[in-house]
């Protein structure tokens, strides 16, 4: 009896003693710039973007391509992707200026943290070098407005954001950044590497280097004050976070 005992409180130990890795809605692809009357595809996946872990996740419930001539509705239109837990939403920009795609994920139960994760996603491409409304607001429930240009970065440069949540400005709000698929040939310190944090100021305002190229995330954290039913039927909390994604080239030499 003792030694099942102390095999249980082994057990449970190990359980809350469990790394916890920041998640992530990923919406991504090659580059977020566009050619004209050429398809584009984005890869969506969920996960732990710097660990290359990809997790079980439901079909985005809500796509939405929001470009110069209006928004149009892409939710029919995902399919699955050839990488396995992945999904693919296509479309050909012909009109010049930003698209903005806004995913909306379904609610993901984390068992190790006993809720549900739901988040919403944001990464802006552009066509034809003009600018356009990359930086209002769109009014999502938890959402991340660049005041940093999100597109045509380099490596070095930095990342500046407003948070959001209902329409208000977040003060002290916490914020996960994160390298995609980091950091060949880097070596990553510690588990603790996996993501960065760090909180807004008193105007929902943050700004965070990137000196590597390639997609980073933030993710904006929300505790909604909503609960939903778990697979064991305990009503939990859940999480709802803003994320957006932008991507740093790299520099090279002529």
């Amino acid at each position: 009896m003792k030694t099942k005992s102390l095999s249980s409180l082994l057990a449970l130990f190990t359980v809350f003693t469990l790394p916890l890795h920041a998640h992530f809605l990923e919406v991504r692809s090659e580059t977020p710039l566009l050619e004209k009357g050429k398809e584009k595809v984005v890869t969506i996946a969920f996960g732990h973007p710097q660990k290359k872990t990809l997790l079980q996740m439901a079909p985005p419930t809500k796509v939405e391509l929001m470009g110069p001539k209006g928004t149009t509705d892409l939710t029919k239109k995902v399919t699955k992707g050839k990488e396995d837990k992945t999904y693919t939403v296509a479309f050909t920009p012909e009109a010049t200026g930003d698209y903005t795609l806004v995913v909306t994920g379904a609610p993901y139960f984390e068992k190790n943290e006993s809720q549900f994760i739901q988040q919403t996603t944001k990464m802006t491409m552009n066509l034809g070098a003009v600018e356009g409304d990359w930086h209002k607001p769109l009014g999502l429930p938890v959402e991340i407005v660049p005041l940093s240009r999100p597109y045509a970065l380099v490596e070095g440069s930095s990342f500046t954001g407003q948070v959001m949540i209902n329409k208000q400005p977040a003060a002290n709000t916490k914020v996960e950044v994160t390298l995609a698929n980091c950091c060949d040939p880097y070596e990553i310190p510690t588990q603790l590497h996996d993501s960065q944090t760090i909180y807004t100021d008193a105007n929902g305002v943050f700004t965070v280097s990137m000196p590597l190229s390639g997609w980073w995330g933030f993710a904006a954290i929300s505790e909604a004050g909503k609960k939903m039913k778990s697979p064991d039927g305990k009503h939990v909390p859940v999480e709802e976070d803003g994320v957006v994604w932008v991507y740093t080239d790299l520099l090279k030499k002529k």
